[in-house]
């Protein structure tokens, strides 16, 4: 370790095995680039893709050991001489999701045993992250909110998903979400943002379906039950004209397609593990349904934080069960475990 090069003193929760507990650690941090930009987080979510990270189910992994995160919020702390659209003590959004602007070098990070660290182009476990503008947004506003974190991934993938899924479809077409997690949440918000009422959420937690009667979905319940009501022709299929999976659970996938109108559209937001294959009739596509993927809600973040401000503004009770409970960076196993088990929706990283 040379001490010109490497001068940040970081910490990180860093992938080292998987399946195994992130380990909190004591960083050195390369110092930035001129078209780098060196970020103090404040706060990140923990997202279902890092758990795919975690234990898995994304193949192979050849980076470890690596830094984890994608969505946070923090302040500038240093812009490097290239960097004209950024300053010091700017509030930003770090995000996975890539704006116009070109990519650079990822962080360098070593252990007290002088041990490479990987990073990839986003890591928000950490005290101090290290990006390219391609990966920050700025927030025009002096406050800093906890909520600014969810607008790194969370927002722009439910908003998206959801104005995609409006697109030719009428106030009284009936709608149906499985999966009510963060993403699932913030569809079901933006749908009722823009005054659809007839919205069926699908989701197996309890505590989730009692949250959702409080926010007035017209129906929340489980599969079982859902199935029953369609068997009864108390709901029936020709209404449903969208249907949107935000769990990554290949049999839920699965009733999402078969219960939807013959002429309906089929929106995929969740992260099945790699190698998981969704088995369908293709009848039912020759027929009329239609299949669609979304990656990140494809929106853009800079021209949608206004209207993620409007939607988090009119669902506050809501939005304020993401934050409402947050944990230190050494216990992001802990926040992990209980996402895990469903006690929350999705965890806030205070770091």
């Amino acid at each position: 370790m040379t001490e010109n090069t490497y001068i940040y003193n970081n910490k990180a929760a860093v992938l080292e095995k998987i399946n195994k507990p992130l380990k909190v650690k004591k960083l050195m941090t390369k110092k930035i680039a001129r078209n780098q930009l060196l970020i103090r987080v404040k706060y990140t979510f923990v997202c279902g893709s890092q758990l795919n990270e975690i234990f898995g189910k994304k193949g192979k992994d050849k980076y470890l050991p690596h830094t984890l995160g994608h969505e946070a919020v923090g302040i500038i702390i240093k812009a490097g001489s290239k960097i004209t659209k950024f300053k010091n003590g700017d509030t930003v959004i770090i995000s996975w999701i890539k704006n116009s602007k070109l990519e650079c070098a990822n962080a360098e990070h070593l252990d007290i045993a002088n041990k490479k660290v990987n990073s990839g182009p986003v890591s928000t476990f950490v005290k101090f992250a290290i990006t390219s503008e391609s990966r920050v947004y700025k927030i025009n506003s002096k406050k800093l909110k906890k909520i600014y974190a969810l607008y790194g991934c969370a927002m722009p993938t439910g908003v998206g998903i959801a104005l995609q899924a409006m697109k030719n479809l009428k106030k009284n077409n009936f709608i149906t979400i499985y999966g009510l997690g963060g993403i699932g949440l913030i569809v079901f918000a933006t749908l009722k943002y823009f005054g659809y009422k007839n919205i069926i959420a699908v989701e197996k937690n309890k505590e989730r379906l009692k949250l959702l009667k409080k926010l007035g979905c017209k129906l929340s319940l489980n599969l079982v039950s859902f199935e029953k009501l369609i068997h009864k022709n108390d709901i029936k299929i020709s209404e449903i004209k969208r249907s949107i999976d935000t769990s990554g659970n290949i049999f839920l996938m699965r009733n999402a397609f078969k219960n939807l109108s013959k002429d309906g559209k089929f929106y995929i937001a969740g992260n099945p593990s790699k190698g998981e294959v969704l088995k369908i009739d293709p009848y039912e596509i020759i027929y009329g349904k239609r299949i669609f993927g979304s990656i990140g809600g494809d929106i853009s973040i800079k021209k949608n934080i206004k209207l993620f401000d409007r939607i988090v503004e009119k669902n506050p009770y809501l939005f304020k069960k993401f934050i409402d409970k947050s944990y230190n960076l050494e216990e992001i196993n802990l926040a992990i475990k209980n996402f895990l088990k469903g006690k929350i929706i999705r965890p806030l990283i205070k770091i």
